[in-house]
């Protein structure tokens, strides 16, 4: 009780909130807490046995799907919900469906409707998808390809493309194929956008589970910064499974940048530098796979303050190095292996970046070489996702013209 009074107390400049308001604000957290755990068995029982699952759950899915809220055409569509799909059906997807038709409808009538989009998944889960699919009907739509680009930055990308020549698209939310929202989601995710045009981009708070399907202490340390920041006025970090654009806002930013491995502080960077900002939605609660993040204690502080750090701080040439050499090489196999041609020793350089061995001199260049490999990288990338655009493009043509 000492740090929720601190926290409430007239020292840090807000006003001290009545009984009623406390007592409300203490019964809206029993509910989130409640949403959690509901989220929770959800995303366990979708894990454990998908097939099953769907035969349990499939009327109701369907039904959801067939509700006042959804639309089979893209003329009528307001709203976008994009799930990026690689391989997924054992890791909660079918849990986010359901969570997706559960959603309420919204204020003056908006029209939601799904795409996913399928990238290089094996031909046995996109029979079961197509399956699915095909029972719940025209609000979920689905998109099956193989390409050479690896990651959702880029089915992303293309689905933004695909979609530009509906003028009637106002929002874009994406939501993690592992990934499963509260029915309130969508209400709450357009009222925080909606508070302020310069808004570009809501996000919501997310729990991650382990394969025991329990929080891990990075999320659970992740959301309450989170929340804590934005009670004080702070600006709310993007984050893209659980998150929520102005259509054309973030097409602008893909016509920008159209090739790039759009991670989410390229993205919240070009987004503030033209005036925009982030908000967030702090009851739009979110459940995910987590198993990444779930290390020893210190190393989840670490990451939290490294993270916290690179929010709060202008990156420096270190930061970006690392970045490159640790996340990007990580995710990208094509990345990887320009890299690889060029440098030798990748873990011993790490180390030595972080130790501070390197002279500021001798980290420039570094840096300079690692970003002429990654621009270069981006180049070949923008050039595949232009083809795949094209080839997909004439296919969408076909089938909706």
């Amino acid at each position: 009780m000492r740090l929720v009074n601190r926290f409430l107390n007239t020292e840090v400049g807000l006003a001290k909130p009545k009984k009623d308001n406390f007592w409300s604000q203490l019964l809206q957290e029993l509910n989130l807490r409640s949403l959690i755990l509901w989220l929770q068995e959800i995303y366990k029982s979708s894990v454990e046995s998908p097939i099953t699952f769907w035969e349990t759950h499939k009327s109701q899915i369907k039904k959801g799907f067939k509700g006042e809220l959804f639309t089979s055409f893209w003329e009528k569509a307001d709203i976008v919900l994009f799930i990026p799909f690689h391989e997924s059906i054992n890791n909660g997807f079918l849990g986010c469906l359901y969570s997706l038709s559960q959603l309420k409808a919204v204020e003056h009538s908006k029209k939601v409707k799904v795409l996913v989009i399928s990238h290089n998944s094996g031909e046995e889960e996109n029979n079961f998808l197509k399956t699915i699919i095909s029972e719940i009907g025209g609000s979920v739509e689905l998109i099956v390809y193989n390409t050479e680009l690896t990651g959702p930055t880029y089915s992303t990308q293309l689905a933004v493309k695909l979609l530009e020549r509906y003028n009637n698209i106002e929002f874009f939310g994406i939501v993690d194929a592992d990934t499963l929202v509260s029915p309130d989601w969508l209400n709450l995710m357009l009222a925080t956008i909606n508070q302020d045009p310069n808004c570009a981009v809501t996000v919501g708070p997310r729990t991650y589970l382990n394969k025991k399907y329990q929080e891990i202490l990075y999320g659970k340390i992740k959301v309450s910064l989170e929340r804590l920041f934005s009670f004080f006025g702070g600006k709310a970090k993007l984050v893209y499974g659980n998150s929520f654009f102005r259509f054309s806002n973030l097409r602008a930013i893909v016509d920008e940048c159209l090739g790039q491995i759009l991670n989410e502080g390229l993205v919240q960077e070009k987004m503030e530098k033209s005036g925009n900002f982030i908000l967030l939605a702090k009851s739009a609660v979110a459940v995910s796979e987590g198993e990444k993040f779930d290390e020893f204690f210190w190393e989840t502080i670490f990451r939290i303050l490294r993270n916290f750090k690179m929010f709060i701080e202008k990156p420096s040439v270190s930061d970006h190095i690392l970045f490159l050499l640790e996340d990007q090489y990580k995710r990208f196999p094509s990345f990887r292996e320009m890299v690889n041609e060029k440098f030798s020793q990748i873990k011993e350089t790490i180390q030595n970046v972080k130790k501070g061995s390197f002279s500021k001199e001798e980290l420039l260049r570094l840096y300079m070489s690692l970003q002429r490999l990654y621009d270069e990288f981006n180049s070949k990338s923008a050039l595949n996702l232009r083809r795949d655009i094209e080839y997909l493009s004439e296919e969408w043509n076909k089938k909706f013209n």
